[in-house]
């Protein structure tokens, strides 16, 4: 990274960043005690603030969460931040950790992983931050609690983002931990989310109805689902269920179903059609084993509710 680009760009350099193994940093209370690391800086009251600001029981007490280690399978893409607290009594110096706790302990175990499966660890960047003497303790505890504040995804977002990952290859199962998902259950119900309609996703997004109503509306048209929500959140008080009225006041009701001997009297009428069609026509006319040889056909009938016991689905 040359000064050329930064005249280019017409931005300021700034300091040059770090680039090492996760290791080479130090975690207060993982890699050092705080009441040791004081104890190397004995009478610099300024490191000694700075050091107490940087100690987090809670989150270095226990070693980062499995889903949050195999998001980072794939390297680190946000740098952890530093303090350089200069010389110790020993004339050693420390760089220790203000932001990055999690990253730079979960890095570690990917890289063990990496050791073990014969292929190259993975380097960790790092920009250094300085902390004026006033109020530097102060200063330095705010960056490592702003920095665990994020704003929260929506379910949309977030369906998105699995999305993406189905469409690049990705198995559910490793799906679940880059997208924050508790299972692949939930994964399923994003990648469904994903593909509804954006009043659909709205719906959803606003917490009007339940994310696990997105792989039911899935298998309909568009204007199906957006008829479905609105029936679903017409006029309810409360978390009082919307009346029939109301459900019918918001968004037409389905249209009745036609008789069964409609379908049958249809089939025995095509007597030339293609196997599709009779099939079809068949299991509209009661037969449940009518999709065994369209395996396409009875997928799509089950994603859109119907069960092979013959149970019907509920209108709505």
């Amino acid at each position: 990274m040359g000064s050329e680009l930064f005249k280019r760009l017409e931005l300021d350099r700034g300091r040059e960043p770090a680039n090492d193994f996760p290791d080479r940093y130090t975690v207060v209370g993982v890699d050092i005690s705080a009441a040791a690391l004081l104890a190397l800086y004995k009478g610099k009251d300024h490191q000694s603030e700075i050091i107490k600001s940087c100690v987090d029981k809670t989150r270095v007490a226990k070693a980062p969460p499995a889903w949050f280690v195999a998001s980072l399978r794939g390297g680190v893409n946000v740098p952890i931040v530093l303090c350089d607290l200069g010389p110790d009594k020993d004339g050693k110096s420390w760089a220790i950790v203000v932001d990055g706790r999690q990253r730079c302990m979960g890095l570690r175990t990917v890289n063990d992983e990496r050791t073990e499966a014969g292929l190259p660890k993975y380097k960790l960047e790092a920009k250094f931050r300085a902390f004026a003497h006033k109020d530097a303790g102060l200063n330095a505890t705010i960056v490592k609690v702003v920095s665990n504040v994020h704003l929260a995804m929506k379910p949309s977002q977030r369906a998105d983002h699995a999305l993406d990952l189905e469409q690049r290859g990705m198995a559910t199962a490793d799906i679940g931990p880059l997208v924050g998902a508790a299972d692949e259950e939930e994964v399923r119900m994003l990648l469904a989310l994903a593909k509804l309609d954006p009043a659909a996703q709205k719906a959803v997004d606003d917490g009007i109805v339940p994310i696990a109503l997105a792989t039911k509306l899935e298998a309909f048209a568009p204007e199906e689902q957006k008829r479905r929500i609105e029936r679903r959140t017409a006029g309810g008080k409360g978390n009082a269920a919307p009346t029939k009225k109301q459900q019918d006041a918001a968004a037409p009701p389905r249209p009745k179903g036609r008789p069964a001997r409609l379908a049958l009297g249809m089939a025995e009428a095509l007597p030339d059609a293609s196997g599709p069609v009779l099939a079809l026509l068949s299991w509209f006319g009661g037969d449940n084993g009518a999709l065994d040889a369209h395996p396409k056909l009875r997928a799509a009938a089950e994603k859109a509710g119907w069960k092979a016991t013959g149970a019907t689905e509920a209108s709505e």
